[in-house]
């Protein structure tokens, strides 16, 4: 991640939540760009929240953690803190490379952005994990119950995830080519989205860059 990339992300989560670059006309910009989003569903693909769809969920999060972050060395966790400490349980502090915090400009809380290196790719899995059984404390299995937004950015491929919880997710890219690439992998997911939104009497709106939805 370049520098310019990096205080661009920085500049904009501290601005704005993330998910509201997912919505109507708000965009993430990358180099005055606007990035390459979709937005999948999760746990929302299946038609009940059980403890079995809950685990096909995690499988689902774990397909897309593996499919941005191989092969990745060090990555950049964003979070939103309103409860402190906890990302404590799951991270090594002496794998933490740098680490900065602002005052959000939009509502009283803390933004957080630490690069980290990766030794196994088991820590993005249980973050993903804890963020899918955020609401499901009670089947959680065995893992941190992570309720602050946290996001996690791919340092080389400029990538952006966002799992606001068992619902569904949010990526971001700076490239077409990731992209194309992740929305053909996950594109089930993405059409469930999109019907759901549909159903609620949203219109589709399509552009280059992504799918968008107004009333």
């Amino acid at each position: 991640m370049t520098h310019s990339f990096n205080q661009q992300v920085f500049d904009q989560l501290q601005a704005a939540y993330i998910s509201d670059y997912a919505t109507e006309d708000r965009y993430l910009t990358f180099d005055q760009q606007r990035s390459y989003h979709f937005r999948m569903n999760l746990s929302y693909y299946y038609e009940n929240i059980t403890a079995k769809t809950l685990t096909k969920t995690v499988g689902i999060v774990r397909e897309l953690i593996d499919s941005i972050f191989s092969d990745e060395q060090t990555i950049v966790i964003a979070q939103y803190i309103y409860q402190r400490k906890q990302l404590k349980k799951l991270l090594d502090p002496s794998l933490i490379r740098l680490d900065r915090f602002r005052s959000l400009l939009f509502e009283q809380g803390t933004l957080r952005l630490l690069e980290y290196s990766i030794e196994s790719p088991l820590i993005l899995q249980k973050i993903g994990a804890s963020l899918v059984y955020q609401d499901f404390s009670n089947l959680n299995p065995g893992y941190p119950h992570l309720v602050n937004p946290t996001i996690l950015i791919n340092l080389r491929k400029e990538i952006i995830l966002h799992i606001y919880d068992d619902r569904g997710c949010d990526v971001f890219c700076k490239e077409e080519r990731d992209y194309l690439a992740l929305t053909n992998q996950f594109q089930p997911y993405i059409e469930s989205y999109t019907r759901d939104m549909m159903q609620l009497d949203y219109t589709v709106l399509t552009s280059p860059y992504g799918v968008r939805f107004t009333k």
